[in-house]
């Protein structure tokens, strides 16, 4: 990120309620988001990482001033192997396949908002403890 010049901003209040989650496999989701914002993020940039709590849900998000996703790409984005074409690669086109599995597989959702030439951001959610206990708790 240094040597891109890109500002990372990184909000998540300390009171944010345990999840029932995975720790490795949610730090792969936010790896992969945050890996695929730098690589679309033009030098002077900003990514901004957020949890909030909701309702039951923990809801993270990862935004990027970067590129933007074109409209006709949003629909199959989570889809295996989708790249977009004209923008930097470097991967298979799983990170968003692997990281929707991932999220629903601990009961979540995720989404993404995106506007060619301002940005990206994906958004998942995580169930807070109580509400099952069919996973180990982890700190949002």
């Amino acid at each position: 990120m240094e040597s891109k010049g890109i500002t990372l901003k990184v909000d998540a209040p300390p009171e944010l309620p345990f999840v029932l989650a995975d720790r490795a496999q949610i730090e792969c989701v936010v790896s992969s988001l945050v890996s695929n914002a730098l690589r679309h993020t033009e030098p002077g940039g900003r990514i901004h990482i957020s949890a909030v709590g909701r309702a039951g849900h923990v809801a993270v998000s990862v935004a990027d001033s970067g590129h933007g996703i074109p409209p006709e790409y949003l629909p199959s984005i989570f889809d295996k192997f989708v790249r977009v074409p004209g923008t930097p690669s470097g991967g298979a086109g799983l990170g968003l396949a692997i990281s929707k599995s991932i999220v629903e597989t601990h009961g979540g959702q995720i989404v993404v908002q995106s506007t060619v030439g301002h940005g990206t951001t994906f958004t998942f959610t995580l169930r807070v403890t109580g509400e099952s206990a069919a996973l180990s708790p982890a700190r949002a």
